[in-house]
């Protein structure tokens, strides 16, 4: 029965006021796939005078990632201050000789090298804090909110730029073995139909295994005001150098091919304005039984 709902539900999502939707969304198990009640998707006139961005947390020492939407400030020079998810805030950021931005909470922001150039906004960085005796980390893309007026309702906008990924395997021993990689993607946003196809290509394996796919497409990707996001309604296809789509941490079998993905990127505006939005970046994880593959993009500058 919870299988038929879960099928009626995919069918139903696209419909305005489609009651099945909230029930179904306020429920523990599909809280798992991405679709419990989220941030809205209205930009305010608040917001687009805020940074933002999304923030990829790992969990340690136990391994567990989850997304996040993420609003910010920063100081009169244009460095990161300050910045807010969940029911957590991070205050206080102010840089040091080394580039590196430290604020509370024992928090440090690096600067992703390859993706980011020094304290610049948009920027991309590995943020590190410690909450409750519990230490969190992962990579964070923040920049200027577009305001909604600056939003086409029609047509399409392309971002491309670089991406760093972070594969892990595990066998059946348990071991892990993990690849670091760099590439490219391409982002291809839809403001009419409210979709966006993410395409990661021209993979380069830096350190540890090759991989066991060519490139990777998420489509079906929702836009939400000035995000995007996975809902659980993308469509991750991973495929090998001859063309065949692959699972993502290895040969097909029930354990590799069960995937649990989230997705959260942002627009970022244009230097000069009034303008469509210039920039985009964001995060996402991709989870299963054998294997993790986590990234972080960050377009171009316009």
């Amino acid at each position: 029965m919870s299988v038929f709902k879960g099928v009626c539900l995919a069918s139903c999502c696209a419909l305005a006021g489609c009651g099945v939707v909230d029930k179904v969304r306020k429920s523990a198990a599909f809280e798992l796939i991405g679709l419990a009640p989220d941030e809205p998707c209205v930009i305010s006139n608040l917001e687009s005078r805020r940074l933002t961005g999304a923030y990829l947390r790992r969990t340690e020492p136990v391994t567990a990632y989850q997304t996040f939407f993420v609003a910010g400030k920063n100081n009169r020079e244009g460095v990161l201050r300050k910045i807010w998810f969940d029911e957590t805030a991070i205050r206080r950021f102010s840089g040091d000789d080394e580039g590196i931005l430290r604020g509370g909470r024992g928090s440090e922001a690096t600067p992703l090298a390859g993706l980011s150039e020094g304290n610049t906004l948009p920027g991309a960085y590995s943020v590190s804090y410690s909450a409750k005796k519990i230490d969190f980390s992962g990579p964070l893309v923040l920049g200027p909110s577009p305001k909604a007026t600056e939003f086409p309702s029609t047509g399409q906008a392309v971002f491309k730029g670089p991406v760093k990924m972070t594969l892990t395997r595990i066998d059946d021993s348990g071991a892990e073995t993990v690849s670091d990689v760099a590439g490219r993607f391409s982002a291809a946003v839809g403001y009419g139909s409210g979709r966006t196809t993410l395409v990661i290509a021209d993979m380069q394996v830096t350190s540890g295994p090759a991989l066991p796919f060519k490139s990777l497409t998420w489509s079906r990707l929702g836009l939400c005001g000035s995000r995007v996001v996975s809902s659980g309604q993308g469509v991750v296809t991973l495929v090998n150098d001859t063309g065949q789509r692959v699972a993502p941490f290895g040969p097909p079998n029930p354990e590799s091919a069960l995937i649990k993905s989230s997705f959260e990127a942002s627009h970022f505006a244009a230097t000069e304005r009034p303008a469509p939005p210039a920039g985009f970046g964001g995060v996402f994880a991709i989870q299963g039984d054998t294997g993790t593959l986590t990234g972080v993009f960050l377009s171009d500058t316009q």
